[in-house]
């Protein structure tokens, strides 16, 4: 059961080093912000909502997950945060500045088209504007407003398989060579470039911030210029980390929480919804297509589409009212 009450507000004491490039140096000392490590608002023991069953406040029951299928993220922005203090990071995906993001993309698109070419394969290397232009195509659909994408797709984790962020990160010039095979080579290409899923993109894993699916010569150039931390499970931003340390943020979650309750839904923290979403996705297509499932999984993933429909329209008027402006308003300040 999440708790209901929210702390008082008070006022932080932080000292934040900004620099023209994007850059933010976290405090060694704790001071204040340390509200996220120790607060009993945020050390509860909710899971996503799914299979098992959890008590309201008054009594009926609510889905809930099965325990421990991911770290959530208010635990890997503590672990993050704790691990931070004092050192500095930009403030683009993987805590890095926007000129080291850049070099990433560039190395890693060259080492993709090597690696292609010893499998014997085509693949222009993509270029920055694309990979950024396919990221923040993220959650999106032609021809469709945001209220309409969630009506239709939720975030689109269960029932998007054709996310415009994989076209669009593919780039014009490999989507042609893709277009020109044959469809035992297309397979081929497909798995040699992404692993058994096809979704998982170097665009679509570097904007969620999260390498665990990919695989094929996306992962072999994901293992080559992002450091373990970074391809770990368990990474969070270390900035995000750092604005979560803030009693606003901590006051903010807690009550974004108890929003989701109201509506039927268990979850800590946004992040966990796409995480718990995806890996009960995985669960059921096991690297498969949708067109090899049985009758009976099919079944199972469309409760999941409909559950995934029914949390984003609960989460919606929960973040957008009660969260991201408390949480927009701490970034302005502390990350400028």
């Amino acid at each position: 059961m999440l708790p209901r009450s929210i702390m008082p507000t008070l006022i932080m004491a932080i000292t934040l080093t900004a620099c023209s490039g994007g850059t933010i140096t976290i405090p060694e000392a704790a001071n204040s912000v340390g509200a996220l490590a120790d607060s009993q608002v945020l050390d509860t023991t909710s899971s996503p909502a799914s299979e098992t069953t959890a008590e309201t406040t008054d009594g009926d029951s609510m889905p809930r997950a099965v325990e421990d299928a991911y770290t959530s993220a208010v635990d890997r922005a503590r672990n993050a945060f704790n691990d931070a203090r004092g050192r500095s990071f930009g403030t683009e995906e993987f805590g890095l500045s926007m000129s080291e993001l850049t070099s990433r993309i560039e190395d890693v698109e060259t080492y993709i088209g090597t690696c292609m070419a010893a499998a014997g394969f085509e693949y222009i290397p993509v270029d920055f504007s694309t990979i950024r232009s396919a990221m923040t195509s993220d959650k999106s659909a032609p021809g469709l407003s945001g209220s309409e994408y969630r009506s239709q797709f939720g975030h689109g984790i269960t029932t998007q398989p054709d996310k415009p962020i994989v076209t669009i990160g593919l780039g014009d010039q490999n989507r042609r060579i893709l277009d020109s095979l044959s469809e035992p080579d297309r397979v081929a290409y497909e798995r040699t470039l992404w692993g058994s899923d096809l979704t998982a993109t170097f665009a679509f894993a570097l904007e969620s911030e999260n390498f665990a699916r990919t695989g094929g010569c996306t992962r072999a150039a994901v293992d080559e210029f992002f450091s373990e931390d970074e391809t770990s499970t368990t990474y969070f931003n270390p900035a995000d980390a750092y604005v979560l340390q803030d009693l606003r943020a901590v006051e903010a979650l807690t009550a974004w929480s108890a929003c989701m309750a109201d509506a039927g839904f268990v979850y800590r923290h946004p992040d966990d919804i796409d995480f718990d979403l995806q890996a009960r996705y995985d669960s059921i297509t096991q690297d498969r297509s949708i067109k090899e499932l049985t009758a009976g999984e099919l079944d199972s993933l469309h409760e999941l589409q409909d559950e995934e429909r029914a949390v984003v329209a609960a989460n919606h008027p929960c973040e957008s009212s009660i969260l991201e402006p408390v949480l927009d308003r701490i970034e302005d300040e502390l990350l400028g």
